[in-house]
């Protein structure tokens, strides 16, 4: 039997840098590989199809079959999947990291149990000012920073292995490089 890499989710609200920590911790310094998630929304600058993200259009997505690890956030008109096929082919040869909610962090790890969950967060006043200097207009940061709320995300640290608060990046960055070295 082939033993599979490390896996890791890598999860927490909106603009809390868990995209951030995920490209320049667990990649380059690291050097995980990224499993790469299907997604309907929109592009962001500086993304690449394929590279970020598989995007899509819904009925391409609805379409796909192999997209098995399904994210739907609360208040979204937005999908996110991960397929088992992506997990199997990187993880035979590579540890890998995908950024992701918490269902589906959840759904990778009953799929695959050694699969470990970081969670990371940063006060809601922080979220907003990263949603704001990436962007995002402000009728998506107040319907974002309603949905954390509503669904309660900051109550997703029971589910993870490390927990992290991302204030200094620094600091956040040599949480996780020592967690994964134990690992």
């Amino acid at each position: 039997m082939i033993k599979k890499k490390r896996i890791i989710a890598v999860v927490g609200p909106s603009g809390s840098g868990k995209t951030k920590m995920g490209q320049e911790v667990l990649r380059d310094v690291l050097g995980f590989t990224q499993l790469v998630t299907d997604t309907t929304r929109a592009m962001r600058d500086g993304e690449q199809q394929d590279i970020s993200y598989h995007f899509k259009t819904l009925d391409e997505f609805n379409n796909c079959e192999h997209v098995e690890f399904t994210e739907y956030p609360e208040g979204s008109n937005t999908f996110y999947g991960l397929s088992k096929e992506e997990v199997d082919k990187k993880s035979v040869e590579f540890d890998c990291y995908a950024v992701m909610d918490i269902n589906g962090a959840l759904a990778l790890r009953k799929r695959f149990p050694e699969a470990k969950i970081i969670f990371i967060y940063s006060p809601i006043e922080i979220l907003e000012q990263r949603m704001r200097d990436r962007g995002d207009k402000e009728e998506s940061i107040q319907k974002r920073l309603k949905n954390i709320k509503a669904a309660k995300e900051y109550e997703n640290d029971k589910y993870a292995d490390l927990v992290v608060e991302n204030i200094d990046f620094d600091d956040v960055k040599n949480q996780i490089i020592s967690y994964i070295s134990s690992i």
